[in-house]
């Protein structure tokens, strides 16, 4: 079938698609397509038969002409039509809501969305809000139960209650406040119990109560002269009421006016009336559908798949549904939602995750997901998602463990047995068995594989082989998680078991035992067979083992590794083949095996997907290449695209179904690239890529509340702005706020309405005027400053959803006012009070000049008198200079003398034996000379003369005192008292230094001193 595409593709880019997608298209279809080729001859022997010439011979340029046109717009549209639905009938995935999380009454009717993307709902507390993390109630004022509520295009939401209506608006501080407007109503209409229904048709308004219409205009109301209404809608653009025991009417101007040809309506309640193709669609209670046609005026029956089921669970609610669909809630069968031509395309009830089976509201918002009101909760249900959930063994909804596409059929493997189904079998959702057990399979199951054009099962009872319905086990002696060919042994396989390998070779068409291999009994999960035929097993908490396969498989070689051969840990490692080769996965980072080195080295490429710490748990490839992944923290898809010679990696985070999956033996098995299958705790997750619009309803940021937290906590806002009176999604720059310095704390709660990925999504802020930058990106929801100073600044938040999808920036103004000390009014005082303290200062200061002036004369004169004495005492303290130096020169000369006296002594004896004449005579010539510079007892008369002046009389008082004193005492007193050392002194004195300290001992006694007194400080404080 295949080479029949190749041959009607006429270029590389038809043919790679067409291959792509093959798999697809139904033998029938490629039956079809077989007799393209012939296709433009067949145009062009009609022709020539019909013009009765000779046949036509098209050349082979124009066939292939004629060919690509009808390929490009009859084949591929219809190809692409077929890659929009999904694989298997799925659900959506659906949140509940109960009376318990949202703390309001049980009943939820009504539904609306403000351009906030905020929804609210008709509780029978009151008016319920939810924006995605926060539930508000805001009764009505008489306590009534809520039972309809209606937005208008310019935000303000109007309510009806029992005996009450009115209107939402925000207040100042942007809460919801109601005001009723039933004074506007004629005194007489006033009394009109429930409010059913209500509309919005432009500027008008309209509401129903049990026997009663409104109308609101321009702040007027008008009552309609009707009769016990049951029934009101707007369809295409009108008001369709009806009245009992009567067709439909509808309003125009004010009046009513019966719609020809519905009057066989009396006998049936209608419940909805919807706009399709130029006609209405009209469901009645009894679960009728039936087709009104304006221009011939007449009912007839609409065909379609669900009759018998909406006659037996009774219609309540139909609206128009996202992708032309038909969404209808009933009393007893839960949702389902049909196309314009009659067909279910899904049904959602209590036995998948519905909290009830009666729908009391319904709603589509801005994302294109569905919201139901229920009597006893609220379910938010996941329309515009890629992902539903797909449970082959129906309401036991058995763990996920593998899933497969075998021949036109798909396997997948519960914990309960393996089921199958038919890939080319029609979808109907009515219709709960859409999958039925394989015979034999009943119990935990692991894997599926081919092998040798066999589908294998990984059973927890062994090994089998799957035959149409049935499994026939060929092995039973353990479990088997998986099996894989031995491309260097023909005709053998591999299987992975809770104790290690056993391998397996085809023998009359009957896969015979060969036996486990010896010494290695790990348990074998992650098999996987490079392209040398070597196989590799991967342990979760045993390290990798690599089995070199020998020509007796029973002898292949078994080499462990672990943390000593490059991996980060012996804990944590996995196994996968991506592009052919083998990719390992450990505790941190991803590593590819080195053969040379023998190592396991850091994988470059992925590391710098996913960074290299990050711990992949597993990978898979895709048929075109790309890549999923589940790490600790994300499940998502590399979409891996040729860019030139480079490839270009767009990382796509689908973290939603990460807490839903298998964990620890998640599987993932891509039946082609936009159709995959995730095994999950309960059942299967199915993707299908053509299902989803990321782009579908932006998102909006919200502010829950802003509270100051000082002094005390008080609400500043509640979320809605206004423009004008009116509701608004952003604050003017105009409108900041002002609050007083003492209240300088505040706290900012937000959110998203972004339903579907709430859990994931991440946000992140700045305050203007305070921080420098943005915060990183978090989950977190609050931010709280405190003591922020006088300015004004500027809240900022942003939020971004797993897929990088990023919110407009949502902006708060406001304006911190200074304290009052720093006031206009305080600055006004202070200039006052400066003023005076200047002028103050300025007398002041004059008077002080005069004074100032005065004391100046006075002290020039002392200062003449102080300068006059500092000149004497400059005078003494030169004199007292002078002293010192005649002092020193003094001793200076006594040394002298002393030294030629001791020559002039020496000569004399060297004279006295002398025995030459001549010498005798120049000898003694010499000492004469000698003599003459002698002024020993001069020099040191004049000494302590000095020195008596420079110290008060030193000499005297130490002779007064002691005058046994001699004069060697006295000059070894003076050394001292000039604290001089006593080698210094043994040298003045031509003495030792033992004669020193003899003297200084004889010095002591004369002045009688202790052992324990110093001599040196007795002398200097004398």
């Amino acid at each position: 079938m295949v080479r029949i595409f190749h041959h009607l593709a006429v270029n590389n880019t038809v043919a790679c698609i067409v291959n792509k997608y093959s798999r697809l298209i139904s033998p029938a279809l490629f039956f079809s397509y077989s007799i393209l080729p012939q296709f433009p001859k067949f145009i062009l022997f009609y022709y020539s038969n019909r013009k009765k010439t000779s046949p036509v011979l098209i050349k082979p340029r124009l066939q292939k002409v004629l060919t690509r046109i009808f390929i490009i717009f009859f084949l591929l549209p219809l190809c692409g039509t077929l890659l929009a639905q999904p694989l298997v009938p799925g659900v959506p995935f659906i949140q509940s809501f109960s009376k318990a999380v949202y703390q309001a009454g049980s009943q939820n009717r009504d539904i609306v969305q403000d351009q906030r993307g905020v929804i609210y709902l008709a509780n029978n507390n009151g008016m319920l809000s939810y924006d995605g993390t926060f539930w508000k109630l805001y009764p009505l004022p008489n306590l009534t139960i809520l039972r309809s509520l209606a937005i208008d295009e310019q935000g303000f939401i109007y309510a009806g209650g029992q005996n009450e209506f009115g209107r939402f608006e925000p207040n100042a501080q942007g809460e919801w406040v109601f005001h009723s407007l039933c004074a506007r109503i004629p005194e007489e209409h006033r009394n009109f119990e429930d409010v059913w229904e209500i509309k919005v048709l432009g500027k008008e308004v309209y509401w129903r109560s049990a026997g009663k219409l409104f109308r609101l205009l321009q702040d007027e109301v008008y009552v309609y002269p009707a009769r016990n209404l049951v029934f009101m809608d707007t369809v295409e653009g009108q008001i369709m009421v009806q009245q009992q025991d009567s067709g439909l009417w509808y309003a125009r101007g004010d009046s009513l006016y019966p719609l020809k040809g519905t009057a066989s309506l009396a006998e049936q309640l209608v419940m909805s009336v919807l706009g399709l193709e130029g006609r209405l669609l009209i469901f009645t209670n009894d679960g009728h559908t039936l087709l009104y046609d304006p221009q011939q005026q007449q009912l007839q029956a609409w065909p379609n798949r669900a009759t018998s089921f909406l006659k037996q669970n009774r219609i309540e609610k139909a609206i128009p549904g996202p992708s032309q669909h038909l969404i209808a809630g009933t009393t007893f069968g839960g949702i389902l939602s049909l196309d314009t031509r009659g067909e279910v395309h899904l049904l959602v009830d209590q036995s998948n995750e519905l909290l009830s089976n009666k729908i009391s509201g319904l709603f589509v918002d801005k994302s294109r997901n569905l919201w139901a009101g229920l009597e006893n909760g609220i379910n938010h249900i996941q329309l515009n998602t890629p992902f539903t959930k797909v449970f082959p063994d129906h309401e036991l909804k058995g763990t996920g463990q593998a899933a497969c596409a075998y021949g036109d059929y798909l396997y997948l493997a519960t914990n309960n047995g393996l089921y199958r189904r038919k890939l080319s079998q029609a979808f109907d959702p009515l219709s709960k068995q859409h999958f039925e057990l394989v015979a034999n399979s009943r119990g935990q199951t692991w894997g599926l594989d081919t092998v040798g054009g066999e589908l294998l099962l990984g059973h927890n009872y062994g090994a089998f082989v799957v035959k149409g319905k049935e499994a026939i086990r060929f092995y039973a002696d353990q479990g088997v998680w998986s099996f894989d060919a031995l491309p260097t042994h023909p005709g053998t396989m591999v299987a992975g078991t809770y104790f290690g390998l056993s391998f397996f070779q085809k023998r009359n068409g009957q896969w015979q035992h060969l036996g486990e291999l010896p010494g290695f009994e790990e348990s074998s999960r992650f098999v996987e067979i490079d392209r040398q035929g070597d196989i590799w097993i991967a342990h979760p908490y045993r390290g990798v083992f690599r089995v070199i396969p020998a020509e007796d498989l029973l002898r292949s070689e078994v080499i462990p590794y672990g943390e000593q051969d490059g991996l980060p840990s012996d804990l944590h490692n996995h196994l996968f083949k991506i592009g052919g080769e083998i990719v390992f996965c450990g505790a941190r980072g991803i590593f590819y095996f080195d053969k040379q080195q023998q190592r396991f080295l850091p994988n470059a490429r992925f590391n710098s997907m996913f960074g290299p710490d990050t711990k992949v748990r597993r990978l898979q490839e895709t048929p075109g290449g790309h890549i999923w992944y589940i790490t600790e923290d994300e499940v998502g898809l590399l979409n891996i695209r040729d860019r030139a010679l480079e490839k270009e990696v767009e990382k796509i985070n689908f973290s939603a179904i990460k807490h839903q999956l298998n964990a620890g033996f998640e599987q993932i098995y891509p039946y082609r690239d936009e159709q995959v299958f995730f095994t999950a705790e309960q059942g299967f997750i199915q993707y299908t890529a053509s299902e989803f619009d990321p782009a579908a309803g932006p998102f909006q940021l919200v502010f829950n509340e802003i509270r100051l937290t000082q002094p005390t906590d008080s609400l500043v806002f509640a979320g809605v702005f206004t423009q004008q009176g009116k509701p608004s999604v952003f604050q003017l720059v105009e409108d900041r706020r002002q609050f007083p310095h003492a209240m300088n704390a505040l706290r900012f709660s937000y959110s998203a309405t972004n339903y579907t990925e709430a859990a994931y999504l991440q946000y992140r802020y700045r305050l203007r005027g305070f921080d420098k930058d943005w915060s990183a990106w978090s989950r977190q929801k609050t931010k709280e400053y405190t003591n922020l100073p006088a300015g004004t600044y500027d809240f900022e938040v942003q939020c971004r959803t797993p897929l990088g999808r990023q919110s407009d920036t949502l902006r708060f103004y406001f304006e911190i006012l200074p304290p009052w000390y720093a006031s206009p009014l305080a600055y006004l005082l202070y200039a006052l009070g400066m003023g005076v303290a200047i002028f103050t200062l300025v007398w002041f200061s004059m008077r002080k000049y005069r004074n100032l002036k005065e004391d100046h004369i006075q002290s020039v004169a002392r200062s003449n008198k102080e300068i006059g004495k500092l000149k004497q005492e400059n005078v003494q303290a030169e004199l007292r200079h002078k002293q010192r130096e005649i002092i020193s020169t003094t001793m200076h000369l006594v040394q002298k003398n002393e030294t030629i006296h001791q020559i002039r002594d020496r000569l004399k004896a060297i004279k006295k034996m002398a025995r030459d004449e001549k010498v005798t005579q120049e000898l003694h010539r010499l000492i004469q000379l000698l003599k003459h510079d002698e002024f020993l007892d001069d020099g040191w008369e004049q000494f302590m003369f000095h020195f008596n002046q420079l110290h008060g009389g030193f000499f005297n008082r130490l002779k007064a005192d002691y005058p046994h004193l001699t004069p060697k005492d006295l000059k070894l007193c003076a050394y001292l008292y000039m604290n001089l050392s006593t080698k210094e002194i043994a040298s003045l004195m031509n003495v030792t230094v033992r004669g020193v300290e003899a003297s200084r001992y004889r010095l002591r006694k004369k002045l009688g001193l202790d052992k324990d007194d110093n001599l040196t400080e007795f002398l200097m404080q004398y």
